[in-house]
């Protein structure tokens, strides 16, 4: 996704006094100078990200919003640290790629979100009511797998989607969930990016001690059986630690953010979202071969899920922020079975008919832990096409 530094460079006492207006516009040319072009205005991007040049319900037009509380640095103490979210362009751009952070030299980085990764989230997103329907069925487990042909064909860039298939999608796709939850991974994407671009080395080795308590014996277990295929087993190891704390921090500037004041929930399946794109595209891709540089997306989705699992649970989670509703807690339980149906987990040989047991299961650990419930919140969309949260009242 991006290039790995050992450390990132924090800013110079004149970066800090020519002021974060012209660092943005010195990032916005370097993003410019790239010659990168702007997708097409399919609907998917513009529910996504908006229409290029009227960002109104953009993503990217209200990142210094909601990125305020992330600070970058100085070389110099005495000076205070400095709102560096204001500095950083984020663009939109036509790329087979996935999402990823400029080199930052100059003091200037930039974030790209390419319209593939908007698009395979914005697929997978379609294909998720789907799955609901279907478990909701009580399927058997030659029924279950028998229905990965859909995602298979919907999600493969080389295939054109049959008739049949998209008439399936048609018939149980929900239009503001996929608008909803594809924006969300969105700004999980740039909270990742950013977390490269701005965290400091001491913030994400914080972050990612938090793995002890989400999954002891993480590296032991998933990452030192691989040793033997890492060209240089202790670099790689030190760029999957660095891969998965900026995924623990994008879920943490998420949470900050008020986007997670008003519907956490989505955010945490457009989290989970982003991590299943990215998965479905190191598939095609190699057929998710071993990398030097990221760890398997798959593992990054367990980890993630575990993260804000830990999150909703905490009491002090729901301190100032509105409670999810009962159809938003079975999404989220439903993730970590989509994840795993398309997979290829539940099958014969392998977990079996185990699906209803991991959706159970996860509601019954947030009931146990007696999280707070409130109504689901609406969405309409506007005179302008845009998704609009309608409060009570």
């Amino acid at each position: 996704m991006h290039r790995i530094l050992p450390e990132y460079p924090s800013l110079s006492r004149s970066e800090v006094a020519e002021g974060a207006a012209k660092r943005l516009a010195k990032s916005r040319r370097k993003f410019i100078g790239q010659g990168s072009r702007y997708p097409a205005e399919e609907p998917w991007i513009i529910d996504a990200v908006g229409r290029a040049g009227a960002f109104d319900h953009a993503s990217t037009s209200v990142i210094h919003e909601w990125l305020k509380g992330w600070r970058i640095p100085t070389r110099d103490p005495a000076i205070l640290d400095v709102q560096t979210s204001l500095a950083v362009f984020v663009g939109v751009i036509e790329s087979k790629g996935m999402p990823e952070t400029s080199p930052l030299q100059g003091g200037a980085p930039f974030v790209t979100i390419s319209s593939h990764f908007v698009e395979i989230c914005s697929r997978i997103a379609d294909l998720f009511p789907f799955f609901a329907s279907l478990v909701a069925r009580g399927p058997n487990v030659d029924q279950m797998n028998t229905a990965r042909w859909l995602p298979a064909e919907y999600l493969d860039p080389e295939v054109s989607a049959s008739r049949e298939a998209l008439e399936l999608i048609r018939g149980h796709k929900d239009g503001l969930f996929t608008a909803r939850t594809t924006a969300a991974a969105v700004r999980w994407a740039i909270a990742h990016e950013m977390a490269h671009a701005v965290a400091s080395k001491a913030e994400r080795r914080e972050a990612y001690e938090q793995t002890a308590v989400l999954w002891s014996g993480l590296e032991e277990e998933q990452w030192f059986p691989k040793r033997h295929h890492l060209a240089n087993f202790r670099e790689s190891i030190e760029r999957y630690r660095d891969e998965v704390a900026c995924d623990l921090l994008a879920n943490k500037y998420v949470l900050m953010s008020p986007f997670g004041v008003d519907d956490l929930v989505t955010q945490v399946s457009g989290a989970l979202l982003a991590l299943e794109a990215i998965k479905w595209d190191g598939w095609t891709q190699d057929g998710s071969a071993i990398s030097q540089t990221h760890p398997s997306p798959a593992l990054r989705f367990k980890l993630i899920w575990l993260s804000w699992l830990d999150t909703l649970q905490d009491p002090e989670t729901w301190a100032g922020r509105d409670a999810p509703g009962p159809l938003g807690l079975q999404d989220f339980a439903h993730w970590r079975a989509y994840e795993k149906w398309i997979s290829g987990a539940y099958r014969d040989g392998r977990e079996g008919a185990a699906w209803d047991r991991d959706i159970s299961e996860t509601l019954d650990f947030l009931r146990m832990r007696e999280i707070p419930v409130a109504a689901d919140p609406v969405y309409v969309r506007d005179h302008n096409g845009a998704v609009q949260l309608v409060r009570p009242g």
